[in-house]
């Protein structure tokens, strides 16, 4: 805080001047300066940098401005984005399939697969989306949620070419909500099938495939309602997704 000097009282005609003035105000003879306390260096130096800052400011309004306009539009930014994100986080993705069909395949997903990892040689199998999805909705029951408010619905499936996307819905206190994740297929050099996460997406919300934990931890349970079809993963020499339909081949059995 600034230390404000007394009057300087001139020894001529007893006059009140201002502290920073040389000679009296009112007769003009030099005044004596020694009177007057000085300051501490401490104060001092503070009243240097303060007076040195606010000269700066004055003399630079525009860069003051221009700082205070970009901060406020990175925090436009930021909070648009966020809406943004959460508006899509709630919205139903593309090529939702109808939560109820009449349609019943005439072949069994599950009665297919084990057959298949029983034959001893080499087997091809083609299923389609919809047979898929009518075994997925038999084997995996709708059941709450540990979060409250929060009940699985159904999982499904979207074939295309090169690229099986696996959706779990899920309804939270009356809002619907869908995480999935996308998976390409290769076979190898050394005839093994490469699984790759190409993409993250809840609601039409897209994530970078770096963050599939999110998408693991989001669908984790349909993983565990399959863990006897899990083992016999290894089995496929090779995974050929097409329009609505997914070609299993297997290897033989050694």
């Amino acid at each position: 805080m600034a230390t404000e000097l007394p009057p300087l009282k001139c020894g001529a005609c007893g006059h009140e001047n201002e502290p920073e003035r040389v000679y009296c105000h009112n007769c003009g003879q030099k005044l004596d300066r020694t009177v007057l306390p000085t300051l501490e260096p401490k104060k001092e130096q503070e009243e240097h940098e303060k007076a040195h800052k606010h000269v700066e400011k004055m003399m630079s309004p525009v860069r003051g401005s221009f700082l205070r306009d970009l901060k406020t539009g990175v925090s436009v930014l930021i909070f648009a984005a966020a809406v943004a994100a959460m508006f899509l986080f709630w919205q139903t993705p593309e090529g939702v399939p109808p939560e109820k069909s009449d349609a019943i395949p005439d072949r069994d997903v599950g009665e297919l697969w084990q057959r298949m990892m029983s034959a001893p040689n080499a087997v091809s199998v083609t299923f389609t989306e919809d047979e898929l999805n009518h075994y997925l909705k038999r084997s995996i029951k709708a059941v709450e949620s540990a979060v409250p408010g929060v009940k699985f619905k159904r999982t499904f499936v979207k074939l295309e070419p090169g690229l099986l996307t696996l959706t779990v819905e899920r309804e939270m206190w009356g809002f619907g909500m869908f995480s999935s994740m996308s998976y390409s297929y290769r076979a190898t050099a050394d005839n093994e099938l490469a699984v790759e996460v190409v993409g993250v997406r809840f609601g039409k919300l897209g994530l970078h495939p770096a963050l599939k934990f999110a998408g693991e931890f989001s669908i984790g349970s349909v993983f565990k309602a399959f863990e006897k079809e899990k083992s016999n993963l290894s089995r496929l020499a090779d995974v050929k997704v097409g329009k609505a339909s997914i070609t299993l081949i297997s290897r033989p059995r050694k």
